[in-house]
């Protein structure tokens, strides 16, 4: 069974977050000033986000390789990738503070407009890497095969969130959905409790006679349902809801 190595980082890079925005708002302001600019000066901003992820990445990658990793209770860490989280992290609070649904995250912003280009760059950054990534594989690799594939790594990752967020953002425009909206407006929410149904029901299925696809599917299928069930409970409690993050709701006229 699989354990979730990026959610003992996230919580700690959660409460990072909740303490700058409390000690110092003036790094969270200034985060959303520099990711207001994206959508206008966006290989400026891609540039910068590709530099802060080879910083964040490659040097622990090649210190520890990218398999090394310690396990503790349901946690476990990989040692070349908390720096690189915490790079996407604060690259999502700036986009966060600068205003979601504008700018690079409007629906008629730079990534929902070219949606293909980042369709093709995914697919070539994840096969590159994954090129690189087998001749690693195949034994002890010169050096620069080695910086070669963790370069290929955050190029892949990097192209990869913002095609997600670009096919995000175009289908919004195309259809609308009730199912999806309710899950986007939970979004906070369900990101908070899934990592307990993940886990129990992995552990629930690790002696069942399935298919690893079948098991999959009901792992997720039924960490989304109970996760939803249990967003939609905490939020009529009133400590719960300011909590979990419950959905605005329209304010009512006299």
């Amino acid at each position: 069974m699989g354990r979730c190595g990026s959610c003992g980082s996230c919580l700690a890079l959660n409460l990072v977050g909740a303490a700058l925005c409390w000690f110092a708002p003036q790094g969270i302001a200034a985060l959303g000033r520099w990711s207001a600019t994206a959508n206008v000066r966006f290989t400026r901003y891609f540039a910068v986000q590709l530099a802060a992820s080879a910083i964040a990445y490659v040097p622990l990658a090649l210190a520890f390789t990218p398999w090394a990793r310690s396990e503790f209770g349901p946690f476990d860490v990989q040692f070349c990738r908390p720096v690189l989280y915490a790079v996407y992290f604060f690259a999502g609070v700036g986009i966060g503070a600068a205003g979601i649904e504008r700018g690079l995250l409007g629906v008629d912003g730079l990534l929902a407009r070219h949606w293909a280009c980042w369709l093709a760059a995914a697919l070539i950054a994840l096969f590159v890497w994954m090129g690189l990534t087998s001749l690693r594989l195949n034994g002890p690799a010169p050096v620069a095969i080695q910086v070669a594939a963790d370069l290929g790594f955050f190029v892949a990752c990097a192209t990869g969130c913002f095609l997600l967020v670009a096919e995000s953002l175009r289908l919004s425009v195309a259809r609308r959905s009730t199912p999806l909206e309710t899950l986007s407006s939970n979004a906070y929410g369900l990101y908070l409790v899934h990592y307990t149904f993940v886990v129990w029901l992995q552990y629930a299925l690790l002696t069942a006679a399935l298919f690893a696809v079948i098991r999959a599917a009901v792992v997720f299928r039924g960490t989304l349902v109970l996760s939803l069930i249990g967003v939609l409970a905490a939020q009529r409690v009133p400590l719960g809801a300011p909590l979990i993050g419950a959905p605005r709701r329209a304010a009512t006229t006299s």
